[in-house]
């Protein structure tokens, strides 16, 4: 076999800008609207009765009543009012135990916030529906599989409003609901919310973030800390703990395919091999356990590429599997061996998730023989972090076709970097001013005093040590600042598109944490910056 530079597969339609959805695409019929996504501003739609009713309790309530905000006493009067009130379980849940969905949606929408109580009900109620999935979920197709989306609830809502909500439509999420963006609370709330309204209709998988070691290492326990409680972190850990590995979609237009984050490893050959994984812990560092949450795809041929060195052709299609050196952990796995994964368990494609494409999609080991790429990745974080100008996209497994549907960013409320408050933010601007003022002093009393007593010589080899730590705080925080603010500059991309230097740049972010660390104890904060503003 052999596979071109840049592969393109006949048997993947890529939906136009302009296009709209039909009725009977993701659904078999029951898609309720159809429109085209873009970056224009987000919809709620129509509330019902009983949304408004359960909206003027919420409101009414003085259990969960906040000191009421308005647009007049904010500097930006056009910014809207984050909802103040904390949702309740009284009135988020429905006599039949089910969360209401519009509600919860509309409510989190507007940066509302749900109580612990809430929280933790919600939370617990899936874990319990996780639990008793199979590693391997099967799903019949039609069905929309997403991919990768950090934090980026906005967007989400998009997918919801092109493809439609379950249970009107069947969902495959490949994981990588949390970090890096702001709302990754509101991801997971919301995607199990419908975990529970509808089971068998939208199917969870676990990405290589859901873990305590990158939630601690990126942003998401930061994240519980600001908006909830650093208890709660744990309580989401759990229910991660539940989640399953793959979704065996039947009935597509080419075949079978397999649903997951990463990918395979060595030794996974066969789909009864994940079965046997216990999957109710911790991510190791490797296994193949590992494997399916953090390998890659081996990059397309490229003899111009210098990280192939002397390889042929040849030699490149007889890849199983090698080291992934750019995660430092698990393997990047090669056509050779995903050809004889798919012969094996009679599939035709590894959907996954896992790497940011710049446009949204990419399609691995295309062949003559084949009708569809081999190994097919989807990430659904458009704009990933603010700062790579990527599309997103989503794809439909039809009964008569493999569908990608791409997707532009959608406004979202602003955060400071790391959920910080605009007086910590200044704080390195203040230091640095502070280490001006006390050089001048310590240079002004130098020159106007006679010999130092032995006192004063300690005192200002005190000074000097306090100054060379203010200052080294202030040039980590001025050398990242500038380094930043260099990357979008125009000129800086004269000889390399923004994507692949941002790319660049954040490699040390998608790579699994050098330094293996216990998860913080109850009610303890601790994690490291992502270096990524």
């Amino acid at each position: 076999m052999s596979s071109s530079k840049k592969p393109q597969s006949g048997g993947l339609h890529l939906r136009k800008e302009g296009e709209t959805l039909k009725k009977s695409d993701a659904s078999g019929g029951a898609l309720s609207r159809s429109i085209t996504l873009g970056g224009g501003s987000l919809t709620l739609g129509r509330m019902n009765k009983e949304l408004s009713l359960r909206q003027r309790q919420l409101h009414a309530s003085p259990m969960y009543h906040a000191v009421e905000r308005t647009a007049e006493d904010r500097v930006m009067k056009d910014v809207l009012v984050p909802e103040p009130c904390l949702l309740g379980s009284n009135v988020l849940f429905g006599d039949d135990g089910k969360p209401v969905i519009s509600l919860l949606r509309a409510h989190l929408s507007k940066e509302g916030t749900l109580t612990d109580e809430c929280a933790r009900m919600l939370i617990n109620k899936c874990r319990d529906i996780l639990r008793k999935e199979p590693n391997v979920v099967p799903v019949t197709a039609p069905t929309v599989v997403v991919g990768d989306l950090h934090g980026q609830f906005y967007d989400l809502l998009s997918i919801f409003d092109v493809a439609g909500p379950p249970p009107e439509t069947q969902y495959v999420f490949l994981g990588d609901y949390v970090d890096r963006g702001d709302f990754s609370t509101e991801i997971v709330f919301l995607l199990a919310a419908m975990k529970i309204a509808s089971p068998d209709r939208i199917t969870l998988l676990r990405g290589n973030h859901e873990s305590r070691l990158l939630g601690e290492d990126m942003t998401f326990l930061l994240e519980c800390q600001h908006k909830y409680t650093a208890e709660l972190f744990d309580v989401f850990m759990e229910m991660f703990d539940c989640l399953p590995l793959c979704a065996l979609v039947s009935g597509g237009a080419y075949g079978d395919c397999i649903c997951m984050h990463g990918g395979i490893g060595p030794e996974i050959r066969h789909v009864e091999d994940i079965d046997l994984i216990n999957r109710f812990r911790e991510i190791p560092q490797q296994g193949p356990f590992c494997d399916i949450a953090w390998s890659d795809p081996v990059d397309e041929y490229d003899p111009e590429n210098e990280q192939f060195g002397d390889l042929s052709l040849d030699e490149w299609d007889e890849i199983e599997f090698v080291p992934n050196i750019i995660r430092h952990s698990s393997v990047q796995y090669g056509m050779k061996a995903v050809a004889e994964f798919l012969n094996e368990n009679d599939l035709v494609c590894i959907v996954r998730g896992h790497q940011v494409e710049e446009d949204g999609y990419m399609e691995h080991f295309v062949t003559d023989e084949s009708e569809i790429a081999m190994v097919l990745t989807i990430f659904s974080a458009p704009n990933y972090c603010g700062d790579y100008g990527n599309r997103g996209a989503f794809l439909l497994i039809m009964p008569d076709r493999f569908e990608v549907q791409q997707m532009h960013d959608s406004p979202h409320p602003f955060y400071l970097p790391d959920f910080v408050d605009g007086i910590t933010l200044t704080i390195p601007v203040l230091l640095q001013h502070i280490v001006e003022v006390l050089q001048r002093i310590v240079v002004e009393v130098k020159l106007d005093s006679a010999q130092p007593t032995d006192e004063e010589r300690a005192a200002d080899d005190d000074l000097a040590k306090k100054i060379r730590t203010l200052y080294a705080r202030n040039e980590k925080s001025q050398k990242q600042r500038e380094k930043y603010q260099k990357i979008l500059e125009p000129d800086y991309h004269k000889n390399m598109p923004l994507f692949l230097e941002v790319l660049k740049r954040d490699s040390q972010n998608e790579a699994f944490p050098k330094k293996q660390r216990k998860a913080p104890k109850r009610g303890m904060l601790q994690r490291t910056t992502s270096g990524f503003l």
